[in-house]
């Protein structure tokens, strides 16, 4: 077994921060190992099955910026406990150096003064690194050098992105980059939207199996007929899916009565994605064929299993349309389940097993959901996001990315699902004016790379049946929240 311990200061924080039973240990792949975490006389332990050297990750709050999933430099296992604080603001000075040398490397121009307070943070960095015989003291230095590193690298990555975007520019007046809302319910919402034409170039149709065939071969075409053809009239590029989404609220209840018969699962999704795609062969051009697949743990379906289905359900959607083009979305990009349950394949291997495979893949899908607790990613920096996406890009395939995070907390009396606030906050906690900064921040990141082919919003309207609590650019009245209009003068200055 491997080890790693770091010291709590004031001590009394293993009692206080519950969130601290969240951490675990990634290896040099950057994916999680499962963790066993233990909290006791000021110490956290983490545990897992191999004896190497490991990276922290830990959800912390951090005065003024929000609760954020941090994570050290790799450290080698040793029999005095770490430093927590030390090391948690170690691991993001030592994080945002190596990117802006590489981002520097890159052409990046960096003004003096923020490269003077790059400096400083190195500095406060270096205070808290030679105070640690007095730890209390240490922990204060190293959370003042986290807070500073934090807003620092959120700088920076919005600097970066403006060069991007300039560069781009250069010689693509507007970009052709896709950018929509997934609708699926609130279809209704969206016709009445005359601000969701501005807002969007494509939509993602929400063909939910359980929403399609809601009883065994009988089929519920009309609400989405009507959504493709007002999509085709729009001239809004149709995204149709996700076709299998490995979700208990996205799979027909009369499915459940076959848990455990792989063989007859199989049969049933194949005909299912052949009949959809055949009635809308030639009105919708890209397909999402399967999501959440490499996590999902409905119907009792191994890891294996979830794979033969991905793969079944993308050599079966290409024998049916070959001309179009397809795409499978991983949920939880960040891996997070992995600490907690032994897993074959991380997100990464398990889309690369599908790129490889040869199956037609022409592009991957990644879910960033921040703000829930179950099924979505513990919140994380625009750096860490950065990462993320340049990690994924290595698959040599077109990224298209599904953002969403909560306007609030509270009671959403439309949302179908279990997911659960508490995956972090960001800038201080989750307002309807934080969901469109953070909106914002991370649609000009993501929608800035070139290997970006697209960026959807998780789903439109609060006002009808939805899956992520509070979530939509709509209210549950029908009025707009700030974040829509945000979404909308981003299209204007950058998109067709």
């Amino acid at each position: 077994m491997g080890l790693l311990r770091f010291a709590l200061h004031p001590p009394q924080l293993a009692d206080e921060r519950p969130e601290l039973r969240h951490a675990y240990i990634s290896g040099i792949d950057r994916m999680p190992w499962r963790t066993r975490v233990e909290l006791a006389d000021g110490l956290l332990a983490c545990w897992r099955g191999v004896p190497e050297s490991g990276v922290l990750n830990v959800p912390w709050p951090v005065e003024g910026f929000g609760q954020v999933m941090l994570k050290t430099a790799t450290l080698r296992e040793r029999q005095e406990p770490y430093h927590f604080q030390v090391e948690l603001a170690r691991g993001k000075v030592n994080q945002l150096r190596n990117q802006v040398a590489e981002w520097e490397m890159a052409g990046l121009r960096i003004p003096d003064g923020l490269r003077g307070e790059l400096r400083e943070v190195h500095h406060t960095l270096a205070r808290a690194l030679t105070s640690q015989s007095q730890p209390d003291r240490a922990a204060r230095m190293a959370e003042n050098a986290l807070a500073q590193v934090l807003w620092i690298a959120e700088r920076f990555t919005e600097l970066y992105t403006e060069q991007v975007f300039e560069a781009r520019h250069r010689q693509y007046p507007q970009l052709n980059t896709l950018l929509g809302a997934a609708v699926g319910h609130d279809t209704a919402a969206a016709f009445a939207a005359p601000a969701f034409t501005q807002a969007f170039n494509s939509v993602a149709v929400r063909l939910a199996w359980k929403d399609v065939e809601p009883s065994e071969g009988e089929y519920c075409w009309e609400p989405f007929d009507e959504l493709v053809e007002w999509c085709l009239k729009h001239r809004l590029v149709v995204i149709g899916g996700p076709l299998v989404e490995w979700s208990p609220h996205a799979l027909p209840d009369w499915l459940w009565l076959w848990e455990g018969d792989f063989s007859n699962l199989l049969s049933f999704m194949s005909d299912f994605i052949e009949t959809v795609i055949a009635r809308y062969r030639g009105r919708i051009r890209l397909w999402e064929v399967a999501s959440r697949t490499n996590c999902g743990d409905a119907l009792s379906l191994d890891e294996e299993q979830r794979l033969r289905l991905t793969v079944r359900a993308l050599r079966v959607a290409r024998e049916r349309d070959a001309e179009a083009g397809f795409l499978i979305t991983l949920g939880q990009p960040w891996a997070e389940y992995m600490a907690r349950r032994e897993y074959q394949y991380s997100p990464l291997h398990f889309a690369d097993a599908l790129v490889r495979a040869d199956l037609g893949l022409n592009a991957l899908g990644l879910e960033l959901a921040f703000g829930y607790e179950q099924g979505g990613s513990f919140c994380r920096d625009l750096l860490d996001v950065s990462a993320l996406l340049d990690h994924y890009a290595m698959l040599g395939v077109p990224l298209h990315v599904s953002i969403a995070a909560p306007s609030a907390q509270g009671l959403d009396e439309q949302a179908t699902t279990s997911w659960q606030f508490g995956g972090g906050s960001w800038h201080g906690g989750w307002t309807e004016d934080t969901q469109a900064d953070w909106i914002d921040a991370v649609l000009r990141l993501t929608a800035c790379k070139p290997y970006v082919q697209a960026v959807r919003y998780a789903h439109f309207s609060d006002a009808a049946r939805h899956e992520l609590p509070l979530a939509g650019l709509v209210r549950g009245d029908g009025t707009p929240k700030p974040a829509l209009e945000r979404v909308i003068a981003f299209h204007k200055q950058h998109l067709r």
